[in-house]
């Protein structure tokens, strides 16, 4: 299992440590894959999840931001001020 100091040994605290957990599913403490997520909540521009490790009985919430939608038969749409990443393009 990953811990978050391994995480952040490796990619330090940026966002990158971030997204090893959104993209792993896993707990950022202890490498736990037996996460409890709680509903997403809207707040303004922002949505916020609660989560549960069932190992290490650890809490975070995730945060996420409204930066545009995809239709299925469009192109991204940004709101406005926001920069496509480069890595989509």
């Amino acid at each position: 299992m990953t811990t978050v100091d391994d995480i952040r040994a490796k990619l330090g605290n940026t966002p990158a440590a971030a997204l090893h957990h959104i993209n792993t599913g896993e707990c950022p403490y202890c490498g736990s894959a037996d996460l409890y997520w709680d509903v997403v909540e809207l707040q303004e521009e922002s949505a916020y999840q609660a989560v549960t490790c069932h190992q290490c009985d650890r809490a975070w919430d995730n945060i996420y931001r409204f930066v545009g939608m995809i239709t299925q038969d469009s192109d991204p749409v940004y709101v406005p001020g926001y920069r496509e990443p480069k890595c989509y393009r």
